[in-house]
């Protein structure tokens, strides 16, 4: 049986590490979570903090956790693993039989929290599986086996990329696809807490638009707004234009590349170890760069001079392992090298008694990609400074006009390439049915 926690937002404090500002909602969970509390959900809006939240109780709860994604990219972001490598389940429907008692354990009979990322493209498949797999390896017959389970993300964003045989199999066995309609779920108490302060917007106008674009709200009073402001035949320079489909944006990055003049220069990843790589997420064995061309930075880089969704031109490639880059928002140029990104495999530390990660592999490239275009399923968790949505036939999956409008800062920076129709509204209603529950 779901608890609502509504926490009325007061203002935040600076903890140790200097770049968190602690909200009220974070040491919430963190009592919480001390207290044995069984199933915790972390939500709210795009550019509320989320991931701030997670990296927050990272630190808190240091060699005790256990933390997950549902793609790789997403947990490549927080320092994670994906949920079928932490869990070692196949990337299809998962099956009692998939499901396997390890002979070395022990991080999960150890762990005293786990944390999941992005959980609205969790599917109640996977959580019913990691209820099980826990349960096996930990010996106790509880759902999730007792260990306390925070979830993070936003339910009006993206859904689980369901393909239409599993959709079939999840209109058998389940209410939904949603993590939501977990068997295991149902079986505990949880809770959802909210987190309501904006970060990534500051104009209060445009967060209300947002918020109503999110729920579905005063569509035809906030489109109208909306479109008067930001219908525009010609974007302003530097916006990335995003789309649904990948085709479209394929095309328009490489026809923008193609128009470049000069030779232009191949980056090749090295791989060390063990380190898969994922078509559908963002990064690369192969980057061709021409000058002139727009990219977006895909890694912070560790004085912060960019972030990752940072745009900028490429005005050189001195070398074979560099590029030099000019900055859109800032006009600074930087010159910026090769990446690693860290595959990490958690064991337990008996001297330290602390679950410990251990770098089994590396993927080393220029933290680049075009950025003429891109899907706005790779854009979910962006901030961008200019967005440039294009619809194309319109949108077809729920979230996906909100998930786009929302990676942009400002409503100045935001552009369309025509008018918003109600019907690219395309609200969850399971979402709103569950979200109901928070204004009680």
């Amino acid at each position: 049986m779901e608890q609502v926690f509504n926490r009325t937002l007061t203002k935040g404090f600076k903890s140790e590490n200097a770049e968190i500002v602690i909200q009220p909602e974070y040491l919430t969970v963190k009592n919480l979570v001390e207290e044995g509390y069984p199933f915790i959900f972390v939500t709210g809006g795009a550019g509320t903090g989320k991931t701030t939240f997670i990296k927050w109780m990272m630190k808190e709860f240091h060699g005790k956790v256990l933390l997950g994604a549902p793609t790789a990219m997403a947990a490549l972001n927080v320092g994670g693993k994906t949920l079928h490598s932490l869990f070692k389940l196949p990337p299809a429907w998962i099956v009692k039989s998939d499901i396997k008692k390890l002979s070395f354990n022990s991080i999960y009979r150890e762990a005293e929290l786990l944390i999941i990322d992005e959980i609205s493209m969790v599917t109640a498949n996977m959580l019913d599986a990691i209820s099980v797999f826990l349960r096996v390896n930990r010996g106790v017959e509880l759902p999730f086996a007792g260990l306390p389970i925070v979830v993070v993300g936003d339910l009006y964003q993206l859904p689980p990329v369901v393909n239409f045989e599993l959709k079939e199999l999840y209109g058998k066995y389940y209410r939904s696809p949603k993590f939501i309609s977990s068997y295991a779920l149902q079986k505990i108490e949880y809770c959802t807490i909210e987190l309501t302060k904006t970060y990534r917007q500051k104009d209060n106008v445009f967060i209300e638009l947002l918020s109503n674009i999110r729920q579905g709200m005063h569509l035809e009073e906030t489109l109208k707004i909306i479109n008067q402001t930001c219908t525009k035949n010609n974007p302003e320079s530097g916006s990335v234009w995003l789309s649904p489909s990948n085709a479209t944006v394929n095309e328009r990055n490489e026809n923008e590349l193609a128009k470049l003049v000069g030779e232009g220069k191949q980056y090749h990843a090295t791989i060390k170890g063990e380190f898969q790589t994922d078509k559908k997420d963002s990064l690369p064995t192969s980057i061709f760069l021409k000058v002139g061309a727009q990219v977006m930075f895909t890694q912070n880089a560790p004085d912060k001079s960019w972030i990752n969704g940072t745009i900028g031109t490429v005005l050189g490639m001195p070398t074979n392992e560099t590029v030099k880059v000019k900055l859109i928002e800032s006009g600074e140029i930087v010159t910026v090298g090769y990446a690693v990104w860290i595959n990490y495999q958690y064991f337990w530390d008996e001297k330290s008694s602390q679950i410990e990660r251990k770098e089994i592999g590396s993927f080393h490239q220029i933290p680049l990609m075009l950025a003429w275009s891109m899907t706005i399923h790779k854009s979910q968790g962006r901030t961008l400074d200019k967005v440039h949505l294009d619809l194309g036939t319109g949108a077809f999956e729920v979230g996906q006009t909100y998930v786009a409008l929302s990676r942009c800062r400002s409503i100045e920076g935001l552009s369309l390439s025509k008018e918003l129709t109600i019907n690219d509204i395309k609200v969850d209603m399971e979402a709103t049915e569950f979200y109901k529950q928070l204004e009680i």
